[in-house]
């Protein structure tokens, strides 16, 4: 897939900024001028702190400064500086994406939202400040027998998942994620600050659900919150001869006759490239816990277990398992790229045996001393449930998913899988072996696919590499809809230029 460049239609539009960017020196001498104790500097306790927060290595960059707002007040001080200087920034939420440049910048400015972490709830509307992440979300708002959909990884923030799309513990009962916003608090950037909800700024609310940060800043949201509820599930580890058994019984659980709203979760495979161990794993979930497992029983039946760690818990503990079990210390590079395709009896099956086949022939290419790189797959129960139509001829979210007309008339995609192929290591010098590995091995899933007839055009944001073509993979109308927006409110192009990374509009 291409990743797109700024059209020849925003090009004019932008025919007046230059292609060279000041020094960040001054406009971070400003910014520390204007922000007095916000703005932190190379060598200082709390830019190192920050730095180092970020889970994988090649996301630990160094900008020459690190703005940490508290207020949209804050906030808009911050881009305003930073588009009178025309210096180039990257924007940090939770700082999840493992994409480069996408939530920190090597001497740039980096804004990190870390410090607006509040959570508030007014009666089933939770107010969340766009630096919170998932585990926080759930424990403030379980606080009050409250939750709302969130990550599934507690140590994921919740204003990049939920601009993402967001599939949550309980997608194919509530949905997207993204479908949950209510309103969003936003810096535009002309630095005015505004809210978008279904009555004032429709367009731009439908347009942050699916088109992340092409738009502006959000500073909070704010959720449609419901009770919360203990949710059964959690990890399983199988042995390796049951690898076969696991893709069969997911295969089967994914025709749309075997739907469930209630389940959700994916299956997954380890190899690790120092000892040529497999490991087949599950991690699911069963949103009504006091009737599990449901359709999930065929996966977990599956025996014997290396390792059961499924519980009856509310969100937070299983958002905490699951951290947990992922994190990677800020040791690993990694790579992650996706797929989204229709089930077949035999597709899970050539993926599989195609990955198990070449990946120990990457991991030994790729292996530096005693750096040897280990790869995973993904494969996600899938789809949310859509939102409802309106009577709006309008798009309702970003994401190129078209409503249903009655939430009663099923689920159209029930039978698509979102996958994800990763691959991690340490040693920087493997850096380019991997990236043309994952590539080639994607490019090869594709053709497996297209064989079968069971292509989709769609990327799931959060999971993508940055040389998918997300955006594009929405679709035309949802494509045009984006721009549209991302013109009406940002036409001069702040946010297609100075900021740094990200799935652009353009």
């Amino acid at each position: 897939m291409v990743y797109l460049s700024v059209v020849p239609v925003l090009a004019l539009l932008l025919s007046g900024v230059t292609a060279e960017y000041t020094s960040t020196a001054s406009t971070c001498s400003a910014l520390a001028e204007k922000l007095p104790e916000l703005v932190f500097f190379p060598d200082s306790n709390t830019y190192n702190a920050s730095i180092a927060s970020y889970p994988w290595r090649q996301t630990q960059l160094h900008p020459n400064c690190v703005v940490q707002p508290i207020t949209a007040t804050d906030v808009a001080a911050a881009v305003t500086v930073l588009r009178e200087d025309g210096a180039k920034f990257a924007l940090r939420g939770g700082g999840h994406s493992i994409n480069v440049g996408f939530n920190n910048i090597q001497n740039g400015v980096t804004i990190s939202l870390e410090r607006m972490n509040k959570v508030e709830l007014e009666g089933d509307v939770a107010q969340v400040g766009a630096g919170t992440t998932g585990q926080q979300l759930y424990e403030q708002l379980e606080l009050y027998g409250m939750s709302a959909l969130g990550p599934r990884l507690g140590g994921v923030g919740v204003a990049g998942f939920t601009t993402g799309g967001g599939i949550s513990f309980s997608g194919p009962e509530r949905g997207w994620a993204a479908d949950s916003i209510l309103n969003v608090e936003i810096v535009l950037a002309d630095s005015s600050i505004i809210n978008a909800n279904s009555t004032s700024h429709a367009d731009l609310l439908a347009a942050v659900k699916g088109g992340q940060s092409n738009f502006g800043i959000i500073t909070r949201f704010d959720l449609q919150a419901f009770p919360a509820r203990p949710v059964w599930g959690g990890l399983i580890n199988y042995d390796a001869e049951q690898d076969k058994s696991l893709i069969t019984a997911f295969s089967e659980f994914k025709k749309p006759e075997n739907y469930d709203p209630y389940a959700a979760g994916w299956i997954s495979y380890q190899y690790n490239g120092t000892n040529g161990k497999l490991i087949p794993g599950s991690s699911m979930w069963y949103s009504r816990a006091d009737e599990a497992p449901g359709a999930l029983g065929r996966i977990t039946n599956i025996g014997p277990h290396s390792l059961d760690l499924t519980q009856v818990a509310l969100p937070s503990a299983h958002s905490k398992a699951a951290n947990d079990g992922f994190k990677s210390g800020g040791l690993y590079r990694t790579i992650w790229t996706t797929l989204s395709f229709h089930i077949s009896p035999t597709i899970l099956h050539r993926i599989y045996d195609h990955w198990l086949t070449n990946i120990p022939a990457v991991t030994e290419a790729n292996s530096i001393g005693t750096d040897h790189p280990f790869s995973e797959l993904y494969i996600q129960s899938g789809m949310p449930r859509p939102c409802e139509s309106t009577n709006s001829s309008a798009l309702p979210n970003g994401l190129g998913w078209p409503p249903v007309p009655s939430l009663n008339a099923g689920h159209p995609w029930k039978d698509v899988v979102v996958f994800q192929l990763c691959l991690s290591w340490q040693d920087k010098r493997a850096t380019n072996g991997l990236e043309d590995a994952a590539k080639k091995m994607i490019a090869e899933f594709e053709g497996m696919i297209r064989d079968e007839g069971l292509e989709t055009e769609w990327f799931y944001m959060n999971y993508a590499a940055d040389w998918q073509d997300v955006i594009g993979g929405y679709g035309a109308e949802t494509k045009e809809m984006l721009q549209n927006v991302a013109k009406e409110y940002d036409p001069e192009g702040l946010w297609q230029t100075q900021l740094e990374g990200g799935f652009k509009a353009f």
